[in-house]
């Protein structure tokens, strides 16, 4: 988030707006152009010379139900990148991995965004404010008043998204700046679908296995997308509750819709897995085993792999 540096351009328009709105006297227009302000990660307060603009720590959005989370993948992109996570509590994790991005950009003038969405109730500890030239706007806690699954979550986070490039990630994982661009890159080519740097390659799509840079079938835990294309891909299927096998019936469908997923060597280290290691095992083996048995239903047992 933008420091003591000025605003992005789209904030400080919206803010010479209001203020023409409120010399006119249209309270009305003016408290519209406050709440995209605020949306925009930015507090704007008036004085007697005009307007002062501060940024926000967090930009929250409420919805009071999962359809009822709007989609932006037809508005303009506001920034470079959007990292999409679903949030399960543990803070210090995001802020590991933005940092990871953070530390790495240098000052650069190319954007990024956090957006996360909320999957059970409020957040157990709020995100500590991170300024950083290369963090477009505040980031975006998405929260919706009925506990989301993991596809939810993500798809929440993607329709809020303004980045050209959604990073759909893991937070979990730790890695540099790098990785966004090399993903970029590789976007540019209109034929890649999805990238990351964990690949993998399978006989039948019951067992898995790393694979080297290059064409693969499927991606983990780190796939990245342009979010002009998820309305053609489709967005990630909610009836994935858990994580489990979600990112392979993803590539699946950037597959189906007729793309290339391509894998990239970039270092990513690899964190405990909170939401795996705070879940029975049981539980998690249930919820493993259902969603295994959902790729197979939608790609494998109907018409084979």
């Amino acid at each position: 988030m933008p420091g003591n540096q000025a605003p992005p351009r789209e904030v400080d328009d919206l803010a010479r707006q209001r203020l023409a709105a409120r010399q006119a006297r249209d309270y009305g227009l003016a408290d519209e152009l406050r709440t995209r302000i605020s949306e925009l990660g930015w507090e704007v307060t008036d004085s007697a010379g005009g307007f002062a603009l501060s940024p926000r720590a967090t930009a929250a959005e409420s919805y009071p139900a999962y359809n009822a989370v709007t989609a932006a993948y037809d508005q303009a992109d506001s920034c470079a990148h959007s990292l999409c996570l679903a949030f399960h509590g543990w803070s210090e994790d995001v802020e590991r991995l933005l940092a990871g991005v953070l530390n790495s950009a240098g000052t650069r003038e190319v954007a990024v965004e956090l957006v996360l969405t909320v999957v059970d109730g409020e957040p157990r500890a709020p995100l500590r404010e991170t300024v950083h030239p290369a963090l477009c706007r505040a980031p975006v806690v998405v929260t919706v008043s009925e506990a989301l699954g993991q596809a939810q979550a993500l798809n929440a986070a993607a329709r809020r998204a303004r980045g050209r490039i959604v990073h759909f990630v893991e937070p979990s994982l730790e890695f540099g700046w790098g990785l966004l661009e090399t993903a970029a890159d590789i976007l540019d080519d209109p034929a890649v679908g999805a990238c990351g740097p964990l690949g993998l390659v399978t006989d039948d799509w019951r067992e898995s296995k790393p694979a080297p840079a290059g064409e693969v079938m499927a991606l983990e835990y780190v796939i990245s997308v342009r979010r002009a294309d998820i309305p053609r891909i489709g967005e990630m299927d909610p009836g994935f509750r858990f994580y489990r096998n979600l990112d392979l019936d993803f590539c699946r469908q950037v597959a189906a819709a007729g793309f290339g997923l391509r894998s990239y060597d970039f270092a990513v280290i690899r964190h405990a897995h909170r939401l795996w290691e705070n879940t029975a095992p049981e539980e998690r083996d249930r919820l493993s085993r259902r969603n295994f048995n959902r790729l197979l239903d939608r790609w494998v047992r109907r018409d084979g792999p």
